[in-house]
């Protein structure tokens, strides 16, 4: 795409590109739309990259598309960048406790129950092994709950669906 030229309206003024600023002019346009939006880099940066911007004070008031393809079938939302920093921490902190194979179980079925696909995440819990319970049928996101709360809640869940329960035992005197 190339910007030969444009003129700006405001009320009954015209005001030409060329005497606007230097970094409105037509050869420069892009990259001064670039700076001043850089969630249109988002595309194109690394996850580090990613992240960083996401959980940012500029980041989090941003939409930011996240997905999962799971047996063949693509799930997909937008977050706010608190979401994102949510499940980063929350992440982290799993793969801290469990297996990389039951953390990344937990990981999926936490994203399921945030996009709200709870059938898909009970069956996806029960195909891996995992021992706990499915959500009631009435679970989901409460009206007033905060995205960094939702995801924590969803996380919780996820664990209790994946994670086999243990039973202990003890002995009363």
């Amino acid at each position: 795409m190339t910007v030969r030229g444009y003129t700006i309206l405001s009320g009954n003024s015209a005001y030409k590109s060329s005497i606007i600023s230097r970094d409105l002019m037509p050869a420069k346009i892009q990259e001064t739309w670039e700076k001043m939006r850089p969630e249109n880099r988002y595309g194109q940066m690394t996850y580090e990259e990613r992240l960083a911007f996401a959980t940012s004070d500029e980041g989090k008031d941003y939409l930011f598309p996240l997905g999962l393809t799971l047996d063949g079938k693509r799930y997909e939302t937008k977050a706010s960048g608190e979401a994102v920093k949510a499940f980063h921490e929350e992440s982290r902190a799993i793969e801290r406790t469990h297996s990389p194979e039951e953390a990344g179980n937990i990981f999926r079925t936490a994203f399921l129950l945030f996009v709200g696909q709870v059938d898909a995440a009970t069956s996806f819990a029960q195909n891996c092994g995992g021992g706990g319970s499915a959500p009631d049928p009435n679970w989901g996101r409460d009206q007033n709950e905060d995205d960094i709360l939702w995801v924590r809640r969803c996380f919780r869940k996820a664990r209790e669906m994946v994670t086999t329960p243990v039973i202990r035992w003890s002995r009363r005197r």
